[in-house]
C-alpha cells in the first residue's frame, strides 16, 4: 500500500498534437469485457475566435467522408474500408444467429464494434486536422449529419451513425474550444436537391454521384454541390434550424421564384414537369427559362 503503480499506455499522436497541458488525473473505465482503459486528460483555456482564414462548408459524402465547398473529397478510403468490415460483420452476425447468441452479449462482436468506432474517430480527427492545416480555417458550416449509406448493411449503418456523430461532435467541440474555429449548423432538408447555382429544388437534380440542375443545367459533383448549398444557407442567413422539410421548401421556393422573376407556384410546376416539353410558367416557357439561366451562368 502507498506505492505507485506504473501503467504502460499506448502512444496517441492526435492526443500528443492537441494543444493544452497534461492534467494530473486520468479517466479510468472498465468495459463489459472487464478490460481496463486509462485515458489521459489535457486542460487548456478556451481559444479566442479566429478572425482570419476561410469559411468552409462541409457535407457528409456518399463516396468520401467529407466534401468541401472548395471541391475537396476527403477520406476516399473511408467507405471502401467500411464495406470490407461490413462483410466481416455480417458473417459474424450470421454465425451468432445460427448459434442462438445475441450479438451484444458476445465479446468478439463487441470488440469488432469497438474497432469500427475507433477507426471512425481516428479518421474524423485526421481529416479535419488535415483540412485546418491546408486552408487555415475561420469557421466550418455543416448540416445535421445523415450518415446512412446505401452500400452498407442496416446494422453497419446504425453503428456508423452512432460512432460518426459522436466522433464529429467531439472533434468539432475540441476545434472550437482549443483553436477558436466557429462551428455552424444548418437544416439538412433538401440540401442534396437544391442547386447551389440557381436555388432550384428538385428530386431529379441529383443523379447518384452527379448533380445536374433541371433549371440552369449546372453540373458538378453531388457532394460538392451539397457542401456549397450548406455554405450558402449560412452566409445568406437561411439556416432554418428547427423548420420541417415542408416548411424549408415553402421558404426556398419563393426565394427562387423572386430571384428569376417567376410567379408564385412556378417552382412547383417545374418540379412536376415529367417530360422535356415546354411548360407554361407565367409568360415564359421552361425552355426559355433554361436558356436564360444558361446565359446568366
Amino acid at each position: 500500500m502507498g506505492h505507485p503503480v506504473w501503467v504502460p499506455l499506448k502512444k496517441n499522436q492526435f492526443f500528443d498534437d492537441a494543444p493544452g497541458e497534461l492534467s494530473n488525473f486520468a479517466q479510468v473505465t472498465i468495459s463489459r469485457d472487464r478490460a481496463l482503459k486509462v485515458t489521459l486528460v489535457k486542460r487548456s483555456n478556451r481559444a479566442a475566435p479566429v478572425t482570419t482564414g476561410k469559411d468552409i462548408g462541409l457535407d457528409w459524402g456518399l463516396n468520401s467522408m467529407f466534401a468541401s465547398d472548395l471541391g475537396d473529397q476527403l477520406g476516399r478510403q473511408f467507405y471502401p474500408w467500411l464495406r470490407k468490415v461490413d462483410a466481416q460483420l455480417t458473417k459474424i452476425n450470421v454465425e451468432l444467429q445460427r448459434r442462438g447468441i445475441k450479438p451484444k452479449t458476445n465479446a468478439r462482436y463487441r470488440k469488432f464494434n469497438q474497432r469500427i468506432r475507433e477507426y471512425v474517430r481516428n479518421e474524423v480527427g485526421r481529416i479535419l486536422n488535415r483540412l485546418v492545416k491546408r486552408y487555415g480555417i475561420k469557421s466550418i458550416t455543416l448540416e445535421t449529419l445523415d450518415l446512412r449509406n446505401g452500400h452498407l448493411s442496416r446494422r453497419m449503418n446504425r453503428i456508423l451513425t452512432r460512432a460518426a456523430r459522436a466522433a464529429v461532435k467531439e472533434k468539432l467541440k475540441s476545434m472550437s474550444e482549443t483553436q477558436g474555429i466557429e462551428i455552424h449548423e444548418v437544416n439538412p432538408a433538401h440540401t442534396s436537391r437544391e442547386c447551389s447555382g440557381c436555388g432550384f429544388v428538385s428530386n431529379h437534380n441529383r443523379k447518384g454521384p452527379h448533380f445536374v440542375c433541371g433549371f440552369c443545367n449546372k453540373r458538378l459533383n453531388a457532394d460538392t454541390n451539397g457542401s456549397r448549398t450548406i455554405s450558402l444557407r449560412r452566409s445568406q442567413g437561411l439556416q432554418y434550424p428547427y423548420a420541417s422539410r415542408q416548411t424549408v421548401l415553402q421558404r426556398l421556393d419563393p426565394r427562387f421564384e423572386a430571384r428569376w422573376g417567376l410567379k408564385p407556384g412556378d417552382a412547383e410546376k417545374l418540379r412536376l414537369a415529367k417530360e422535356r416539353r415546354p411548360v407554361t410558367v407565367g409568360l415564359t416557357s421552361l425552355w426559355s427559362i433554361r436558356g436564360l439561366e444558361t446565359k446568366l451562368h
